[in-house]
């Protein structure tokens, strides 16, 4: 088929040349510093800042003074009084914030909304009282980023993703394909696939595992009392994609601190804990949709951005958002994760049929799962995610569906 119109390549490049000016027209009236002060205004765009002067650098008019009352926009509160948090997780005393800071994200199309503190611990699942009703994933859903010192970015996911959508092809948009370690082979294929329901049929992931097994891992999150752990994959050598609820604090309404990631991390024969490929800490976290603001389970995924890549011997996981007829379907996936249930360290899988709800935010399912699950991937038959698991009830469970939105904040992030 030919489409009449300016050629892909010009629109990528106009996209990105028009950022590029946005971003310059904005720096060019951001202040060299702000006060750590907390005053709060309301913008004309709906978002809270933590000043005027944060306001103003975002090159945003002040609506009023005070917290937005609207509830369409992220739900954060700026706490940061003497001290905020340091990178280091320490805590170090901050009197201002820089301009390099204010604008570190403005070319992915975040604006930066202020510091807030850190919670020691990850939330709770979402309610698991009311299964999800709602359909189509609305229009209106954003990306939150925040960093180990507390400072917080907000961009709508469009907005987010619009210079990685330029540079690429609209296929793109829909899938990412997984890339297998040097060398792997694929084993041949079973047959007698099963359904699992009733009795608990998760097994080892193996010691150690193989692809895509090496791609799941566990993530930590220490405090001075205890230690949490989630489940993700990695979709990008540097990209985590996990739930969110395991870096949002729902109790203290707040960003989790203390993130780390190992890639295949398994216990060996005697009981050790091995992470083959590292652990590696974190250097933002982005939230792919509104969870801070609804809790709801649909909105419950977020990615991990790494400080530094893990080992291409991992491999990472493909992602798809593509959903039509066949995909309503029965089809077996497979999931796998870091209960905690099990000794720390000890991965496990299963697989079941699923049928995915296209158009909806999130799918029931029938694999087995524990504490410590959330976040953990489920995916196909070509190593594609297609949800992430957010929740478990006492007839089935439940993951948040991979969409176009997701794979954009991905890209972008």
């Amino acid at each position: 088929m030919v489409r009449r119109g300016v050629p892909r390549g010009l629109r990528a490049g106009a996209v990105v040349a028009l950022l590029s000016v946005l971003v310059l027209a904005a720096e060019a009236g951001c202040p060299q510093l702000c006060s750590m002060k907390v005053a709060p205004v309301c913008g004309e765009d709906g978002l809270p800042y933590l000043s005027a002067c944060v306001a103003k650098c975002a090159g945003v008019r002040v609506k009023h003074n005070g917290y937005c009352s609207s509830n369409g926009g992220p739900g954060i509160r700026f706490d940061v009084g003497d001290l905020a948090p340091g990178r280091g997780g320490g805590k170090e005393r901050a009197a201002a914030i820089d301009r390099e800071t204010m604008t570190a994200y403005r070319e992915a199309g975040f604006a930066y909304l202020g510091r807030i503190r850190l919670a020691d611990e990850p939330g709770a699942p979402p309610n698991a009282t009311a299964r999800l009703e709602r359909g189509a994933v609305d229009g209106g859903r954003h990306a939150l980023r925040y960093t180990p010192a507390g400072d917080v970015y907000y961009a709508p996911l469009a907005k987010a993703a619009a210079a990685a959508a330029a540079g690429g092809n609209g296929t793109e948009l829909l899938r990412i394909p997984p890339v297998a370690p040097p060398g792997f082979s694929p084993p041949e294929p079973r047959r007698g696939l099963r359904m699992i329901i009733g009795s608990d049929e998760r097994g080892p992931c193996g010691q150690p595992p193989t692809y895509p097994l090496t791609a799941v891992g566990q993530l930590d999150f220490v405090t001075q009392n205890q230690d949490f752990i989630c489940s993700g994959a990695l979709v990008r050598p540097n990209k985590v994609l996990t739930a969110a609820h395991c870096v949002w604090s729902v109790n203290d309404r707040a960003f989790v601190r203390g993130v780390a990631f190992a890639a295949g991390r398994h216990r060996a024969g005697d009981g050790t804990i091995v992470s083959p490929f590292g652990v590696q800490r974190w250097k933002h976290v982005t939230l792919v949709s509104d969870f801070p603001a609804t809790g709801e389970p649909g909105s419950d995924m977020a990615i991990v951005t790494l400080d530094e890549p893990v080992s291409a011997e991992a491999g990472t996981m493909g992602v798809d958002a593509a959903c039509g007829p066949d995909d309503m379907r029965p089809k077996v996936m497979q999931t796998a994760g870091y209960a905690s249930d099990k000794y720390n360290g000890e991965c496990v899988k299963e697989q079941c049929l699923v049928s995915l709800g296209c158009g909806a935010e999130a799918t029931p399912h029938t694999c087995d799962t524990y504490m410590g699950q959330s976040g953990s991937p489920f995916w196909d038959g070509r190593n594609m995610v297609r949800g992430v698991h957010v929740r478990g009830m006492p007839t089935v469970n439940e993951f948040s569906n991979v969409n176009s939105k997701t794979l954009r904040s991905i890209l972008a992030s």
